[in-house]
């Protein structure tokens, strides 16, 4: 059986007898150990819909300014819109925090 310490949670009062979630401590009787569990890491929607995580865990981003007045420019301008480019390595760190388990 496995008593949660901290009461003030929705996600610690499960009566399954499995281990909780939502990154509380949690005692379980049966073996008399402290177990904790890691909370879920939440995605940004709105980032994981605009980036994309190849195999090898870069992060792929669209260009911008693709919306409109594209009839004036030239073809090969246009067909650089699109085509992903590879995300700045000095967003990355930010950006791979705001979609932690990729986005396909």
């Amino acid at each position: 059986m496995i008593v949660p310490i901290c009461y003030n949670r929705l996600d610690c009062l499960r009566a399954t007898g499995q281990i909780l979630a939502g990154g509380c401590l949690c005692l379980d009787l049966n073996e008399g150990a402290i177990t904790t569990t890691m909370p879920k890491l939440k995605t940004h929607k709105g980032a994981a819909k605009r980036l994309k995580t190849t195999g090898t865990g870069k992060i792929l981003r669209m260009k911008g300014l693709r919306g409109h007045l594209r009839r004036n420019r030239a073809p090969r301008a246009k067909e650089m819109y699109g085509k992903m480019l590879q995300v700045s390595p000095a967003d990355e760190k930010r950006l791979k925090r705001l979609i932690p388990y990729g986005s396909s």
